[in-house]
């Protein structure tokens, strides 16, 4: 099969399927820590032959950007015939009670008792 093909059948599959995939591979090249990582991550695309990682984990992105973690992603990626990566760190969003939270902890410290946490 040559390159073109491989091209052509990368870019029919979703960004998900491509991503599973680079999981695989990593849980089978014994890259244990970046496996684990990575199957936390889902927001996955495939642009103009580019694939984009992003997440708003700092520890997830440090580790993604890590030089031989970062190798370990080329090996798996290539052998999909995918031969550019972007690791994207976003911004983390917070919802209106989520902030809420954070500013009653903080005016109560350990006097605030929520239920079910």
């Amino acid at each position: 099969m040559t390159n073109t093909n491989n091209s052509q059948n990368i870019a029919k599959q979703s960004p998900r399927d491509i991503w599973g995939k680079v999981i695989i591979y990593l849980r089978e090249h014994h890259a244990v820590a970046l496996h684990i990582a990575c199957g936390d991550i889902t927001d996955v695309d495939f642009i103009d032959d580019k694939f984009i990682i992003r997440t708003a984990e700092d520890f997830i992105y440090q580790l993604l950007e890590n030089e031989d973690n970062k190798k370990e992603l080329y090996s798996a990626f290539n052998s999909l015939g995918i031969k550019d990566i972007e690791i994207i760190k976003k911004e983390k969003t917070f919802t209106k009670a989520q902030i809420d939270l954070k500013i009653l902890r903080e005016k109560f410290g350990d006097l605030l008792e929520i239920e079910g946490e």
